[in-house]
């Protein structure tokens, strides 16, 4: 099934009038974390999804350490989650 956009994909622009913009919820996930400045923090992943939530990725170099799902028109946080890095993983299964 199609979207409005024409896209078969996962994600697609939510033409809503509603709808919060990506750099809305930007500033709010920066502000909320408190990581502006933080060297190295970067956001990987801000994309919204069919269901109008975005999806946010934190991340250290390559390495995705903090999810979170976003209420795409209320901004409200429905989902955090911490990822243990690669790296911190492999020295945990190590030990």
């Amino acid at each position: 099934m199609l979207d409005d956009t024409g896209s078969t994909g996962d994600y697609a622009v939510d033409s809503t009038p509603d709808a919060l913009s990506v750099s809305e919820i930007t500033v709010q996930l920066r502000r909320r974390l408190g990581w502006y400045g933080l060297e190295g923090l970067t956001l990987r992943t801000l994309a919204r999804q069919r269901d109008g939530h975005f999806l946010a990725e934190l991340s250290v170099g390559d390495e995705t350490i903090y999810r979170e799902l976003i209420d795409g028109w209320t901004g409200r946080v429905r989902q955090r989650e911490m990822v243990w890095p690669d790296s911190v993983a492999r020295e945990i299964r190590a030990a």
